[in-house]
């Protein structure tokens, strides 16, 4: 098949030509045949069925052109590694040996006008970089019938700043991407790349795209090769990927790009893009990144991609950024933003939610305020509602009849709105012989009565009708064991009633026969105190009474004597007086 290294202007684009696929590599389905693409194709473009990077995203792919005055040539494409590290292809920056010759110094005449760009677009950059050192790899080689070791470091001048963009790591050789992953298909990644835009014209390069791709050979320097590596005959220290798989591919300007993988959450590169079929139909070769980690990449960065353990809070690569402050741990999943109201632990650090020191400003774990009438805490749930406020003063229950203001909303018992449907908050309905409200008074015992007429007391001595139920005084029942309304006994010294009246002066004992006056010459027991007359101590002043100072002296007449005539009318003077009086009593 034919050979195309995918750097652009000046940079070498040769047609090489190495061994074809086998019949083993057809009999797996992948139609690895590529020794049928054997025409020049014509068309160019960037990375193939992708499409165009916008934003900040992919910002650690940079651009690789050549300055010359105002005007700008794209040439290549890296990856910052670090700070002030671009990982890219070696073919990049040095010369591929002519075959016609065989002599280079494998230095390319353009470095000095090679500059390192930050952006999506070489004409429009965000920075521009100048490089202070080309790290070619010293075993670079690259003639007719071998390409090996294509990769390279370009150590910038000053450091990026990570507000302009992010560097992401190479994958360490302890993550490496295995054989065995290519053949079950389990490695998908992304291709980043500034290769052409218009297929018809060699410097329409520039502008970023990407692609998503799946690897289907992995061939490492060591170890073990996959299927298709074998079948195939493919050069070691590549990952493969093949636009008959996917329909995508990269092409011219793409070279020194990134093959971007995920391990653990965390984003790498695996492959830096290196060459791949004429026409950019069909193979499309790598450099494995794991291969030159620890004897190429880490000796020539000193410590500045040194792996940073994102979780032990020590500054492992030595840039004075410990942890997730770190690049390197940018998508490490410790170092993920905990979301603090998902009931998840988003970063893996045991904690979940607001027991997470992330969350301690989120206003989902602010405290509720529990009396304030607002969701503090932004859960939809305000004040008592709140599961915080469960154990709040305020949000305690309150007792409705014990005159304490239990939740201490300066609102007691019944003036508190949690009583509303309270027993001890119900109206007494003050005529109907229950206890409305539960507090052990009936009608006009409760205190809620108090102000009705009807529950106002009988005074039983002022000929009112104080209640207004039509019972005046001792008629009243209210008054039946009042002392007004008791009976007065006529012959027993008391005022019985307490009127101030004792026995006979009391208007009851008026028609009491031992209240009556004793007629004291009538003959009869008038009082009926058994003493008739004259024998009645009533009658001891009468003048019926009293006996003659000389009856002793004087002689009684016979008693059948004739009276006299004057005797007679004052007898019946007197006993018409007397009876005039005890018709008065």
């Amino acid at each position: 098949m034919r050979r195309q290294i995918l750097g652009l202007g000046t940079i070498a684009l040769l047609s090489l030509s190495i061994s074809a696929c086998s019949n083993e590599a057809q009999n797996n389905g992948h139609d690895a045949d590529v020794s049928g693409v054997e025409s020049l194709m014509t068309t160019k473009q960037s990375i193939i069925n992708g499409e165009r990077v916008s934003g900040k995203d992919y910002n650690s792919t940079v651009s690789i052109f050549l300055q010359y005055g105002s005007r700008r040539s794209a040439s290549c494409t890296g990856t910052l590694i670090a700070p002030n590290y671009v990982l890219t292809a070696s073919h990049c920056i040095s010369d591929c040996i002519d075959h016609r010759t065989g002599e280079s110094n494998n230095v390319s005449s353009e470095r000095p006008y090679m500059r390192v760009g930050i952006g999506n677009s070489v004409e429009s950059l965000e920075k521009v970089y100048e490089i202070a050192e080309f790290i070619a790899h010293p075993n670079f080689v690259c003639y007719p019938s071998d390409i090996r070791n294509d990769v390279a470091l370009l150590r910038l001048k000053q450091h990026v700043p990570s507000s302009v963009a992010v560097p992401v790591a190479p994958l360490p050789d302890s993550l490496q991407l295995t054989a065995k992953e290519a053949e079950q298909n389990k490695i998908q990644g992304t291709h980043v790349g500034f290769g052409l835009t218009n297929p018809n014209n060699d410097y329409s390069s520039g502008v970023k795209y990407k692609a998503d791709d799946d690897i289907i050979a992995v061939c490492p320097l060591s170890g073990t090769q996959s299927s298709h590596c074998r079948s195939a005959d493919l050069p070691q220290g590549f990952i493969y990927s093949h636009m008959r798989t996917k329909s995508v591919n990269t092409c011219s300007g793409d070279s020194g790009g990134p093959f971007f993988v995920k391990r653990d959450g965390t984003t790498y590169v695996a492959g830096i893009t290196s060459w791949g079929e004429e026409g950019c139909q069909g193979w499309g070769a790598m450099t494995n990144v794991t291969d030159y980690y620890r004897s190429f990449i880490l000796p020539n960065t000193g410590t500045a991609i040194r792996d940073e353990i994102c979780d032990d809070g020590v500054d492992n690569n030595d840039d004075g950024l410990i942890d997730c402050k770190d690049p390197q741990c940018q998508q490490d999943l410790f170092c993920q933003p905990e979301i603090c109201n998902d009931g998840i632990d988003n970063n893996g650090n045991e904690l979940v939610d607001c027991k997470d020191p992330q969350c301690e400003a989120s206003i989902y774990c602010q405290p509720e305020i529990c009396n304030d009438a607002i969701d503090n805490n932004a859960n939809g749930l305000v004040d008592c509602k709140d599961p915080q406020c469960k154990d709040s003063f305020y949000c305690q229950p309150e007792i409705c009849n014990d005159g304490i203001d239990n939740n201490g909303n300066e609102l007691v018992d019944c003036k508190d709105p949690q009583c509303e449907a309270s027993i001890y908050c119900q109206p007494e309905d003050c005529f109907n012989g229950i206890d409305d409200n539960g507090d052990g008074l009936i009608d006009c015992q409760d205190p809620l009565c108090s102000q009705l007429q009807r529950c106002q007391p009988e005074i039983c001595n002022d000929g009112i009708d104080n209640n207004g139920n039509g019972l005046i005084d001792c008629k009243d029942p209210q008054c039946f064991k009042s002392e007004y309304c008791a009976i007065e006994i006529c012959d027993d010294g008391v005022d019985n009633n307490g009127n101030g009246l004792i026995d006979c002066q009391d208007n009851q004992c008026a028609t009491k026969p031992i209240c009556m006056k004793e007629i004291c010459n009538d003959g009869t027991d008038n009082n009926g105190d058994g003493l008739v007359d004259c024998d009645d101590p009533q009658c001891a002043n009468a003048s019926a009474c009293k006996v003659a100072s000389n009856c002793a002296a004087t002689p009684l007449k016979s008693q059948h004597s004739p009276m006299p005539l004057a005797f007679i009318l004052g007898l019946g003077i007197a006993i018409g007086v007397a009876r005039r009086k005890k018709t008065e009593i």
